[in-house]
Parts: C-alpha cells; sequence; structure tokens
C-alpha cells in the first residue's frame, strides 16, 4: 500500500533521472514534503535515489557593485584613457586604497601603464576581467575564469547546495500497474463514516515503523565555523589545501627530511612532544630517491645517521611535516595551507 502523494510521485516519475527541484515544481508540491514522499518510497525499494553536493561560486555584494560599475581597474583604465596621465594621489581620491594598489599592480603587469615618479602613464588598453562577473551571475563562466577571480578578496563566495535525483525502478513500475487510487481511501472525513463508502475501499495504511531522516538539531560547531571561514578565506586568496595528513608518519618526515640532526635534543620528547609507537617495527612512506639524498645531506653537515630511526613510525607532531610532503607534487607557482590538528 503507498500513499496518496507516494502514488502522484511514482506517476510523475520515469527511468530518467528527475531532479527534486524539477519533480517539486512538476507536482506543485513542497519541496521538503516531496523529499520525504522518496526517502520513503526509497525505502520501501520503489525508487532510485540518489544525491550530489553542487558547488558553485556566487557573486559578493562587493562582487554585484563591481558588475553594476565596474572592476576598479577598469575603471582606473577608462579615466587614463581620456587624461593619459594621472597623480597616484589623486586615484586615492576616487577609489579605495586597496583597490589602487591592485589595479595599478594588475595594470603595470598587463603593460597598460607606467609608473613615473607617483604619475601613472597610459600605455595601451588590456582587457579587464569584468565579462568574467557577468559570466558568475549567469552561472557561465569556466573553472579557468573563476581561478582568475578567486584570487580577489570578497569578490566571489563558495556556495554548497545539496541536489537529489530519483527515477522509478521495475518495482516501482510494478506497484504502479497494479496499485488503483480509487479503491483506497486516504482522508479520514466524516462525510467517508457517514456515507459507508468505506465499506467497499480500503483505508490508507500508516506504517509507524517506518524509517524517516533524522531531524538537524543542535547548533553549528563555533570552532568548525572558525575553522571552515578561514578555509574559505585562503582558497578566495588562491591557496590549495594539502590534503596528504595522515597521524603516523615515519621519523624521516617529521623531522629528518627537515634536517634536525638525529641526534639532537630538538627530536626529544620534552621539546617537540615526540611520540614512538610501541611494537612498531619501521614505516616505509617516503620514495627512496629522496631518502638517500636527504641522508647524504645528513651525513655531510651533521656527521651522524641512522637508518633504523629513519624508519620508526611516531605521531605527527607538527604540520610542517606535510609541507615537506607537498614539495614532491608542488605546482610551480604553487600556494598551500593545511588545518589539522598535531
Amino acid at each position: 500500500m503507498i500513499t496518496e502523494l507516494e502514488y502522484k510521485v511514482l506517476k510523475a516519475l520515469t527511468e530518467e533521472w528527475k531532479s527534486l527541484s524539477e519533480l517539486s515544481r512538476d507536482l506543485g508540491e513542497e519541496e521538503y514534503k516531496v523529499l520525504r514522499t522518496l526517502g520513503f518510497l526509497n525505502t520501501k525499494g520503489l525508487i532510485d535515489l540518489r544525491e550530489e553536493v553542487e558547488k558553485n561560486y556566487v557573486l559578493t555584494d562587493l562582487g554585484e557593485k563591481y558588475l553594476r560599475e565596474g572592476l576598479p581597474e577598469k575603471r582606473i583604465l577608462d579615466i587614463l584613457e581620456r587624461e593619459r596621465e594621472i597623480e597616484i594621489k589623486d586615484l586615492e581620491e576616487k577609489f579605495d586604497r586597496d583597490e589602487v594598489s591592485f589595479s595599478l599592480g594588475f595594470l603595470k603587469r598587463s603593460g597598460a601603464i607606467d609608473i613615473v615618479g607617483g604619475k601613472v602613464i597610459f600605455k595601451k588598453r588590456v582587457k579587464t576581467y569584468d565579462d568574467i562577473l557577468k559570466k558568475v551571475k549567469e552561472k557561465r563562466a569556466s573553472e579557468d575564469e573563476i581561478k582568475l577571480l578567486i584570487g580577489r578578496k570578497g569578490i566571489l563566495k563558495l556556495v554548497e547546495r545539496r541536489e537529489y535525483y530519483t527515477r522509478i525502478n521495475e518495482n516501482g513500475k510494478k506497484v504502479l500497474m497494479e496499485f488503483d487510487p480509487e479503491k483506497v481511501i486516504y482522508h479520514y472525513t466524516k462525510d467517508v463514516l457517514d456515507s459507508g463508502v468505506w465499506k467497499k475501499k480500503k483505508f490508507s495504511k500508516y506504517d509507524i515503523n517506518m524509517r524517516v531522516p533524522m531531524a538537524e538539531i543542535g547548533r553549528y560547531n563555533k570552532y568548525l565555523e572558525f575553522l571552515d571561514k578561514l578555509r574559505e578565506e585562503l582558497v578566495s586568496m588562491g591557496f590549495e589545501e594539502m590534503e596528504n595528513y595522515r597521524i603516523v608518519v615515519s621519523h624521516f618526515w617529521n623531522l629528518d627530511s627537515l634536517f634536525v640532526p638525529q641526534d639532537h635534543p630538538a627530536g626529544d620528547i620534552s621539546l617537540m612532544d615526540t611520540f614512538f609507537l610501541k611494537d612498531f617495527n619501521e614505516i616505509i612512506d617516503f620514495p627512496e630517491d629522496l631518502y638517500k639524498k636527504v641522508k647524504e645531506q645528513h651525513i655531510k653537515f651533521h656527521n651522524f645517521w641512522d637508518d633504523r630511526i629513519a624508519k620508526v613510525p611516531i605521531l605527527v607532531s607538527h604540520d610542517t611535516t606535510f609541507s615537506s610532503m607537498q614539495l614532491l607534487k608542488a605546482k610551480v607557482p604553487g600556494k598551500y595551507f593545511i588545518i589539522d590538528k598535531v
């Protein structure tokens, strides 16, 4: 037995994937009601259901302002094209100082201007990124175009949206073919009872054991919220988050790769909280060619090296360990960060 809304949802589905928003629009029902119904149908095995997290960059209030008025570098270039030259102090009266600083740097690198003795001199017209702002607004911007604006503080922000997609399966088709909604009473009204229509039809059943989604209660952790904002800020400045974190590493990565002498107190428990793992013999988590080069430098400058120490597994004691690892696969140029516990 299926409910009235479950029947309507099944009828609206095909073998092609359909989004929750599209399905809700077709049915004229609120999304939360349709999503709850999809959960029931999925539990009954009548549909296929998948969830996707869609990430999109959108314009901030500042980005919207630049979309209307033009990026500061474009407006400065417009002024220079008319006046041919202008004092920097005069620009700082018309624009924010940070805008002037960034715009002049951009235009200088692009070959559009020269700066001589505090005076900006026009050389040629160059392309600015105003058209990308419009594309972001219209959700048409490519990944490469987005990257050109991510480093600009406060213009874009990353928004995550969860979307659900569903389609009917063979079990659902079978139920749909066999089910007749005209023979089921969904609403328990006085008229239904008085008219006696219930004698010829079945009442819709309520399954009190049906699993429902857990309620999202409580508050977002303030510390985690701070870390997410910090992460978003760093990404907006063009940094890339390192993903090679792990809690157990070799002595080689934690200390040797940073050229801390193996026989020096700097690697001692009292100075760097170095904890060695008991009952673990060794760990080899490094490339052999790098190992040999680091070993040679230790012997050359510190006159000491023990292969056994380098392979000892320990709890990572500082995040610089992962900076060393990242250097093996880092892009040039590249900017990286990591936020983790040690």
